[in-house]
């Protein structure tokens, strides 16, 4: 996209800047290291000055390279990706990258109550569209729980993933009485602690290779279910993993709700900026800009692939007069 050249310009002069810098502090830590290798040499400390000497450049190295990343990565998105996005999809796409979908639907949806409830929650790039009448909105989250153990006598923490990916939000034309929720079947999910949701078994057996299906009731699950969305879901779930997605992807029906939540290849990254240290190598290449515009696009195909905007109740009452 030519009329994105002078903002590309901008960008990677910065980018430029940032690498200056960063080689800068490179030096510092590495000169930082061979003090306290001749200081360990002088005093005879038997390697450790040299050990704490390699860890505190290793930590400061790597402390600044991810401040320089998340400089490049606010700049790049702020102005290059909001501006991709406008010239490509126009003003039907609404995009905020320091925004995300709320907790509140992240715990409504069940999807993940099969885990622990998470104790960290976060995200970024926000964006919500309309299509074919029907509002969506999707983010990048992730959520986490915290474990602590004891060692040595001191109390320390971990941070465990319950779910990083791209989380979904959009209208379901038939409402659900009572919750349906699909899993992958990789998830192995023997009982569901939750509202007494039991496993319901389906007659579509390309379906039930890739999902399990929960739900209080078995007729609430096959209204929800049709074979059509069945199949439409099994398209979705294939054309997702041919774009690089990875092949977990989670569904539920609550209310007149539809909940979705899939996991990006690669980096596991939505909306990934790469931040390279080389003078000669441009990040801003036509590929890039392709991955960007194809990530959005799958999400916001969910609509046209699952039919979410077809007026079934329109449907129903041809079929009733025929």
């Amino acid at each position: 996209m030519s009329d994105l050249e002078p903002i590309a310009a901008v960008i990677e002069e910065y980018r430029l800047s940032l690498v200056k810098d960063t080689s800068g502090w490179f030096l510092f830590y590495l000169a930082l290291f061979f003090l306290f290798f001749i200081l360990d040499v002088v005093y005879s400390s038997n390697g450790y000055l040299k050990l704490i000497g390699a860890l505190f450049s290793a930590a400061g190295i790597a402390n600044t390279l991810t401040q320089k990343q998340k400089k490049f990565s606010f700049l790049f998105k702020e102005l290059f990706i909001t501006e991709l996005f406008k010239k490509r999809f126009g003003n039907g796409v609404k995009y905020d990258p320091n925004n995300y979908i709320q907790k509140d639907y992240f715990i409504s949806s069940l999807l993940f109550q099969h885990k622990l409830q998470p104790d960290r929650y976060g995200g970024e790039d926000f964006i919500s569209a309309s299509v074919g009448g029907i509002d969506i909105k999707f983010s990048e989250v992730y959520a986490q729980y915290k474990q602590e153990y004891r060692t040595k006598g001191r109390k320390r923490e971990i941070w465990i993933d319950i779910f990083r990916g791209v989380f979904v939000v959009t209208e379901f034309k038939k409402v659900a009485k009572l919750p349906v929720v699909v899993l992958p079947s990789s998830e192995k999910v023997v009982s569901l602690p939750w509202d007494k949701l039991k496993r319901v078994k389906l007659e579509d057996p390309e379906f039930e290779k890739l999902f399990d299906v929960w739900s209080k009731d078995q007729i609430e699950a096959r209204y929800i279910l049709s074979i059509s969305l069945m199949q439409r879901m099994v398209e979705f779930y294939k054309k997702a993993k041919e774009k690089g997605f990875r092949p977990e992807i989670y569904f539920s029906f609550i209310g007149n709700k539809l909940f979705c939540a899939l996991k990006p290849g690669f980096s596991g990254d939505f909306l990934r900026v790469p931040f390279y240290l080389s003078t000669s190598k441009r990040v801003l290449m036509s590929e890039t800009h392709q991955l960007y515009i194809q990530e959005v696009e799958l999400i916001l195909s969910i609509i046209e692939e699952l039919n979410l905007n077809l007026d079934i109740w329109a449907l129903e009452n041809v079929s009733n007069r025929l």
